[in-house]
């Protein structure tokens, strides 16, 4: 059997019972539910939900219940970023390949998603089509976050933001988009505040070499404002649901 197929760090593999079986207990039940129900065994709740793996309905627990969720999160995030680009040959490859009835490490083909994707970027930039450019170093981004290239992906989603910033374009940008940034904080784990501030003034470099100006440093602000408010959020939904802070 081939290994789990694994996007944005989330496996998308088998959870959850395929039978009438308690998932907490693992007692038999009179028949498979429909929808949400406690087990009379144990008293366990019970949800029905799809696995992306196989399609499949199964039975699993509350916290079992967000991983599935997760799961097809993580599945809508790559669809929308490879659906960004029609003309993205490898992309309407890779969404056919998803909607596929089974999953596994072989249903994607990184290398090819990443190669098509770089090229798209070499030929944008050596047209100097800036709007495209900056549309195929966003899907560059995503699909290198998605396969684990986390480092890649801080790069690229730097640049993405460094053209959002920059001026003396024509027509010009429209400035940082919050949704972008809170894309690129999510290229974030270990933050390291200099480093990024490094890539900010690489990414200015290559906006200055096509006629731009971008300040690395707003770019970097803006992304650290983001990206702490983003945790804080976490934070607040963590206790919330830990049952703190009521």
């Amino acid at each position: 059997m081939d290994a789990p197929l694994h996007i944005y760090g989330v496996e998308l593999g088998l959870i959850g019972k395929l039978e009438a079986v308690c998932p907490h207990c693992e007692s038999s039940l009179p028949k498979f539910p429909v929808r949400k129900t406690a087990c009379r065994a144990c008293g366990g709740i019970n949800y029905v939900r799809t696995r992306p793996f196989d399609r499949k309905r199964v039975l699993v627990t509350a916290s079992e219940a967000e991983e599935v969720e997760a799961m097809w999160s993580a599945l809508k995030r790559l669809r929308d970023a490879i659906g960004m680009d029609p003309s993205f040959t490898a992309g309407k490859e890779a969404a056919t390949a998803l909607r596929q009835p089974k999953l596994s490490s072989t249903s994607l083909d990184w290398e090819r998603l990443l190669d098509e994707a770089l090229n798209k970027v070499r030929h944008h930039l050596g047209a100097r089509q800036v709007g495209l450019l900056r549309n195929a170093v966003s899907v560059l981004a995503e699909i290198s976050f998605a396969c684990g290239k986390r480092d890649d992906a801080l790069r690229l989603g730097t640049l993405v933001l460094a053209l959002d910033n920059a001026q003396g374009f024509n027509p010009p940008r429209a400035g940082l988009v919050p949704g972008m940034l809170r894309r690129v904080a999510s290229y974030i784990d270990d933050p390291d505040w200099a480093d990024i501030l490094m890539k900010a003034r690489e990414s200015s470099a290559v906006v200055a070499g096509l006629g731009g100006r971008s300040n690395p440093a707003a770019v970097t602000s803006a992304l650290k404002a983001t990206y702490a408010a983003a945790r804080s959020q976490s934070v607040r939904t963590l206790a919330a649901n830990c049952g703190e802070g009521r």
